[in-house]
This record gives structure tokens, C-alpha cells and sequence, in this order.
């Protein structure tokens, strides 16, 4: 999947079966009845072998599935998270070419109402959308105050047949290959009331919230990014015997740097778990999500390009598992909010508590 910079169909499929596709979401509902922390432990899992998987989970469970659950009406959620936790890929729709660390919600895409034909027209672009590719529903943010967009930011529910939706090319990325990340444009898109989903104008807070929650499931899937990379090398450290027939681990360095690497890891692990235990009980978690993947990105990075280097000239080789593991890795610093982002967000966090 890696090579062809797409996700397996077969693979999705099989997702869907194990229920992966539906966390968060109760069986009445269609759902796994996966728990917010059990989801953190598959993602994290699953991205010990694929990075690329848990980011495609992330999104499509804590972005999609948690804004219908949580925001959606009763026919809202009878239309859309049986076919959401069954067979079809959402995505979420915020990012655009004016968003930035310091404005993460000026956004430009248009919700224009028409009191006439009882609905909305958007108008706009947006970038960098992951699942795009697969999805069949876009949960779309725009605003319906040009003037001041962060005031109007309200979310609509589009399906992908909808006329004038299209779906740019999927952008040929570093890492994380097989998950798709493309523009998807918005060319007066008609979207009736009841596919509104929430309160009109009300998304900001909304938006922070669940961005929050996908932080902390970004930050598991980074957690099991670092693990694999660890898993990958630790062996070769043990066995491989260099030509004085001396293993790795027998120098001293090589195995403080390998101690130094099984803690950052454990520290990730703990954030993560602090972050998901105050996120199940309700309570914010914007600084500590921030800080989670911020951390978390920040280690698996780190995690792998010592991976490389373990394996020397074998870790550039595309027959081993390293090289892949930091362009997967590099790419987090980046997607569910860039980490100058998540330090403006846990700087923000600090006024507000001495202020």
C-alpha cells in the first residue's frame, strides 16, 4: 500500500468486519462498542505494523463518528452511522489554504442560506483532507459569517454524489502513503436543513473538542509508530555481530541509547493515558491532547531515525522496516495539527491558568 500510495480496499473491508470502522459508537447505534480507551488500544496496535492504518482510523472514528454521535439528531444518526460503522469511509473537512497555527479557524469556505429552497449553498476549498479519496460522506466546516468566520462556523453533512463536490487528486506524501490526503472543492453545493449537523455558528468550541479528541488518538497511533520502529531494532541491537564478532549491545553507547529510546516511549504512554482518563470522564483535555501529540510526535521521530541508524546502511534499504518508519514518522508533526500549533494551544492553555 506503501508503493501504490493507496489504501487496500481488501484491507478496509476488513476493517469494517472487525468492527475497527465503528469505535466509539454503541451497538443499538450500528457500533462496536469500542470505548474511547479500548480505540486508543487499536489504533496504537495496528500502527505498530502500519502507521498509515491508525491515521486512516483516526480519522474516520474520532473526527466523523464522534461529530455525528455527539451533534447529530435522531434521524441524523438512523441515516448515517449504520452505513458509517458498515461500509462507508467518512472524512472531516476543516483545513484550507488560509488556516495556520494562529488561525486554525479562519476559514473561507461560505454556507450561504437559501430560504427559498430551505438549505444551504457552499462555496470553497479545502486541503489536505484525509480519507477523501475513500469517503462517501463529508462532514464539511463553513462559515455562514464571511465577515467574521470563526462566529458562523457551522458543519454540514454533503454525500459524495452531491452536485458540485469534487475530489482533487491525492497528494503523492512522504509518509503515511496509503492514507489519503486530497483537496476536495466545493462549487455551490446545495445542502438542505436537515443535513445541518449541530447548532448553526456553534462549531468553534464544538470543532476544538473533537479536535482534541483526535489528538489523543493521533498521539496513540504515533505511540505505536515508535513501538514498532523499537520492535524492529531491538533485535538486530541483541544479535547482529559486527566483523570483530562483537554484537551491539555489547558497546555501552549503543545500549544507553537504546534505554533512553524505551523511556521516551513509556512517557508517551503515560500521557496518553492520563489524556484518555480525563477525556472519559468528560473533563477537557485541550492541553493535555496538545501536549500528548505533540510529545508523542516529537518521540517517534526521534525512535526512528535511531531505528536507521541501528541498522546501518541496511536501514535506508526499502527490504527493512526503518525507512518507512521515519518518513511515517516525520509526517506526524504535521497532520491533526502541526505542532507549532500544539504549542500555541498548550501556551494558551498556561495563560488561562495564570491569568
Amino acid at each position: 500500500m506503501d508503493e501504490e500510495g493507496e489504501m487496500s480496499l481488501d484491507v478496509i473491508n476488513a476493517l469494517f468486519q472487525q468492527g475497527f470502522m465503528a469505535m466509539g459508537v454503541g451497538t443499538v447505534e450500528g457500533g462496536s462498542d469500542i470505548s474511547f480507551t479500548d480505540s486508543l488500544l487499536v489504533i496504537r496496535e495496528i500502527s505498530r505494523v502500519d502507521p498509515a492504518v491508525g491515521l486512516f482510523l483516526c480519522s474516520h472514528n474520532h473526527l466523523v463518528l464522534q461529530a455525528v454521535c455527539q451533534h447529530g439528531t435522531s434521524e441524523q444518526k438512523l441515516n448515517y452511522l449504520p452505513k458509517l460503522c458498515s461500509d462507508t469511509v467518512g472524512c472531516f473537512c476543516l483545513s484550507e489554504s488560509s488556516t495556520s497555527a494562529r488561525a486554525p479557524f479562519s476559514v473561507h469556505c461560505t454556507a450561504t442560506r437559501d430560504e427559498e429552497k430551505g438549505g444551504f449553498f457552499l462555496k470553497g476549498n479545502k486541503q489536505y483532507i484525509s480519507n477523501a479519496k475513500e469517503a462517501g460522506v463529508f462532514l464539511v466546516i463553513a462559515t455562514t459569517n464571511p465577515e467574521k468566520p470563526e462566529e458562523g462556523l457551522s458543519c454540514f453533512i454533503v454525500e459524495r454524489e452531491t452536485n458540485g463536490l469534487t475530489v482533487g487528486r491525492n497528494l503523492n506524501k512522504t509518509g503515511v502513503r496509503a492514507t489519503s490526503t486530497c483537496e476536495v472543492s466545493l462549487q455551490n453545493v446545495f445542502v438542505p436543513e436537515s443535513q445541518v449537523l449541530g447548532p448553526l455558528g456553534g462549531w468553534k468550541e464544538l470543532t476544538e473538542n473533537i479536535l482534541s479528541g483526535n489528538k489523543i488518538a493521533i498521539a496513540a497511533q504515533l505511540l505505536g509508530l515508535a513501538e514498532g520502529a523499537f520492535d524492529a531494532a531491538v533485535p538486530f541491537l541483541i544479535e547482529k555481530e559486527n566483523a570483530e564478532q562483537k554484537r551491539l549491545k555489547d558497546f555501552q553507547g549503543i545500549r544507553f541509547r537504546a534505554a533512553e529510546l524505551a523511556s521516551e516511549i513509556e512517557s508517551v504512554r503515560a500521557l496518553v493515558l492520563a489524556a484518555a482518563l480525563l477525556r472519559s470522564r468528560s473533563l477537557s483535555v485541550k492541553k493535555e491532547a496538545a501536549i500528548a501529540k505533540y510529545k508523542a510526535s516529537l518521540t517517534a521521530e526521534k525512535v526512528a531515525s535511531a531505528c536507521i541508524e541501528f541498522f546501518g546502511g541496511l536501514g535506508c534499504s526499502k527490504d527493512f522496516p526503518a525507512e518507512k518508519y521515519l518518513r511515517d514518522a516525520k509526517m506526524g508533526a504535521l497532520y491533526g495539527g502541526t505542532n507549532n500549533l500544539q504549542m500555541e494551544t498548550i501556551f494558551d492553555s498556561i495563560e488561562e491558568e495564570y491569568v
